[in-house]
């Protein structure tokens, strides 16, 4: 924090960098931003549904995630999570668990794609779950509005392969 002496007036300014979360169910807590699910009935409320089955709601900041599954039968519609916020840095965190589908997501930054992230499908006599995995992190970002996407399933010629993702929050600072 500093200080300025201007006409005899004291005029404190504060300038520091925060981390803002945006919860996948309740949004922006400052601006009320919130995901937009496309299409909506291939995403799911998590903890309506307790899907997938033995994800501990404990372990997940505000007990909340939203599931979609990208199907390997109907390879043009890939399920996407949109939200627009104000920042120099995003970091987005999943749920991952290789017991039912591999998860590949790809990620847009203002419409430009900026990145990917797979994880493999290994089957398990129990699911295993990895809660608050950053599945991507981006810096150095222009401090001005950003719409972000991620995108569920791939569009290779992996495009046949079903894709779980657990869309948990994401933070930007």
């Amino acid at each position: 924090m500093f200080c300025i002496l201007s006409l005899n007036h004291d005029i404190c300014v504060s300038a520091f960098q925060q981390n803002i979360t945006i919860d996948d169910t309740n949004g922006d807590p400052f601006t009320g931003e919130a995901f937009v699910y496309t299409p909506a009935d291939l995403w799911t409320i998590g903890q309506d549904c307790e899907c997938p089955p033995g994800i501990n709601p404990n372990e997940i900041p505000s007990s909340t995630w939203h599931v979609s599954t990208f199907s390997a039968e109907e390879p043009n519609i890939r399920p996407n999570a949109t939200v627009t916020f104000r920042g120099t840095a995003l970091y987005v965190y999943c749920i991952l668990t290789a017991a039912f589908a591999d998860s590949n997501m790809t990620f847009y930054l203002d419409g430009q794609p900026i990145g990917s992230y797979s994880y493999s499908f290994v089957e398990e006599e129990q699911p295993v779950y990895h809660y608050s995995v950053p599945v991507i992190q981006l810096g150095s970002l222009s401090d001005e509005n950003h719409t972000f996407s991620l995108i569920n399933g791939l569009t290779s010629a992996a495009a046949g392969r079903q894709s779980l993702v657990i869309l948990d929050y994401i933070q930007y600072t």
